[in-house]
């Protein structure tokens, strides 16, 4: 019996102590609904990632351990998703340039990034925020939906124009 307790308490000092927050997407200028937003720390101390997903509005809440608990103080890096979905044959016209049959599979939708990956790593992102003690209201994040990289014009950032 005093083993367990002692197993017990030990969980519940594990967690990190979190502050409320929200913010707001916008795409090409507009609230979309459903963009998934991580925050990653560059406090490699601490492990969680909180996230959140936009509603109709554009606004989202951060969470980490519980629906809008909000996010541990610190320096975050954030990563950003539109999932949607395009008809496989769709798909296979943007991989090959090319209409491809698939039969019985050309009904069936893909998963797709509507920001096309563009806002999907932390190191190149572009997009950043802090967390401090109290209620957090994070900046407006205004993203593009852009291209792909390799279809990325001159002059765009992120790309290696040598």
């Amino acid at each position: 019996m005093f083993l367990c307790v002692l197993v017990l308490e030990g969980c519940g000092k594990s967690g990190y102590r979190v502050y409320p927050a929200s913010g707001m997407i916008l795409v090409d200028g507009k609230p979309v609904e459903g963009v998934i937003v991580v925050l990653h720390p560059t406090d490699s101390s601490i492990t969680v990632r909180p996230t959140g997903r936009t509603d109709a509005r554009g606004e989202f809440q951060v969470m980490t351990y519980q629906p809008d608990d909000g996010a541990p103080a610190g320096s975050y890096r954030l990563t950003a998703s539109w999932p949607g979905t395009a008809p496989a044959q769709t798909q296979a016209v943007a991989n090959t340039g090319t209409i491809m049959s698939f039969g019985s599979n050309e009904s069936k939708a893909q998963p797709v990034d509507q920001l096309n990956g563009r806002y999907a790593k932390p190191d190149t992102s572009g997009l950043k925020c802090e967390i401090s003690s109290g209620n957090n209201t994070l900046e407006q994040f205004r993203l593009m939906p852009g291209a792909a990289e390799a279809q990325f014009s001159e002059g765009d950032p992120g790309v290696d124009n040598r």
